[in-house]
């Protein structure tokens, strides 16, 4: 009979575990393949974004300035910030002249940002329609990286808690059925002639447990008096005798 509760016990945590596992591949689905794109072209568009805008500043000032402006352009551009992070946007920029000139400008970031996103666009003169070079921008892929990085710590902190939960279901489920393990033992135990009552159910037990306790200490009394009647009516016959 032991057998069967340990039996039971295993199957409820098994089904707990399924469902945990089950629920945490699910999050990691959407997170990888609905989540993840959808950040992902968010910041491609703020990089497509802020390309287009300085382009056209780019633009104006390649065919009309200096190179001393476009440089000025540049060291604008590489200190722009995202409030989100707090880190540069811009990791790269360089503009390839056709005159032969190239102007770069970099940031020194740490290498676990990423360069998740690179932008290539030409410069037209806007009088010409001639092509006056070509601006290369390397996004910073930091915000990005951070909720991969949060989403991952999330995912691990949620597989602990559930480890735990598990642990506490099994023990939780293993004292709700110590009783009625007890009463089933007890029931193989008993001794038919002398009928013992039965052990009362600890406090804790739940509702169910006690109804079981219940219904076999009926059984019990009932089987007391036919036993009871049938030694009286033995009894009774002997007499006849």
């Amino acid at each position: 009979m032991n057998n069967v509760f340990r039996k039971l016990v295993t199957q409820v945590t098994a089904a707990f575990f399924a469902v945990v596992v089950l629920l945490t591949g699910a999050i990691w689905y959407h997170w990888t393949y609905s989540v993840v794109p959808l950040i992902l072209g968010s910041e491609q568009t703020k990089a497509d974004l802020l390309v287009s805008h300085y382009t056209e500043l780019l633009q104006d000032v390649a065919e009309t300035g200096t190179i001393e402006d476009i440089d000025g352009v540049l060291s604008q551009m590489i200190l722009l910030t995202d409030t989100k992070t707090g880190q540069p946007m811009i990791r790269n920029l360089k503009v390839e002249l056709f005159g032969g000139e190239t102007l770069e400008k970099s940031n020194h970031l740490d290498s676990a940002g990423g360069e998740f996103i690179r932008v290539e666009t030409a410069l037209f003169s806007r009088k010409t329609q001639s092509m006056l070079g070509t601006l290369h921008l390397v996004y910073n892929g930091a915000f990005f990286h951070q909720l991969l990085s949060d989403a991952r710590r999330q995912l691990l902190l949620g597989a602990a808690i559930s480890l735990v939960l598990l642990v506490a279901v099994q023990r939780m489920v293993s004292r709700l059925l110590r009783p009625l393990e007890v009463l089933a033992g007890k029931l193989q135990e008993i001794d038919v002639e002398r009928l013992p009552a039965l052990p009362p159910p600890s406090r804790t037990a739940s509702a169910e447990i006690r109804q079981v306790w219940r219904a076999s200490e009926g059984m019990l009394q009932r089987i007391r008096q036919q036993q009871q009647e049938l030694i009286a009516e033995h009894k009774a016959v002997e007499i006849a005798l």
